[in-house]
């Protein structure tokens, strides 16, 4: 596994965790639950970075919502 992929790999699961704990987007408004939602599928398509099974290459293939939901939690707004 190269740095990059690391990087994906290491960020899908601090989402995924942070989320399945309640520590990430858990208001219980449409909001919060979408952005959950994105957050724990961005999460997925980041950990599986890398694998020959993956339809994830970069950052652009994230969705709009979930763009969102990784830049609120890298630049601290949650």
């Amino acid at each position: 596994m190269n740095a990059t992929e690391k990087a994906y790999v290491d960020l899908g699961r601090k989402l995924i965790t942070l989320c399945e704990n309640n520590e990430l987007f858990n208001g219980q408004d449409e909001e919060s639950l979408t952005l959950w939602n994105a957050a724990v599928t961005a999460g997925n398509k980041f950990i599986s970075f890398g694998t020959t099974w993956t339809h994830f290459k970069s950052h652009e293939d994230l969705s709009a919502i979930e763009k969102k939901a990784v830049l609120k939690y890298l630049e601290g707004q949650v």
